[in-house]
């Protein structure tokens, strides 16, 4: 698992945290996030999570996460281009 938090590396003991957090936030209406899949391998993540409610409700957080095996091919300006198409 490759998924990075402000530096900091998920593992394989709090990745299903981190996917719930993605889902509560496309749940509650507060997050769009994408996955991308390879040859049946998930290797990027991107999504933008919105900061708040009342004076922080114009925020957002935005994070794409690419395998290094992709990473120069597109699949991160893909992922970009998509969320934003979809947000």
């Amino acid at each position: 698992i490759f998924i990075g938090r402000q530096g900091e590396q998920v593992t394989n003991e709090n990745y299903f945290e981190q996917v719930k957090k993605m889902c509560d936030a496309i749940e509650g209406g507060t997050g769009i996030s994408l996955v991308l899949f390879v040859d049946s391998k998930l290797v990027g993540l991107c999504g933008v999570t919105c900061a708040g409610k009342g004076a922080t409700k114009h925020r957002a957080s935005l994070g794409i996460t690419l395998n290094e095996t992709v990473r120069g091919q597109g699949y991160g300006s893909l992922l970009l281009e998509t969320l934003l198409n979809e947000a």
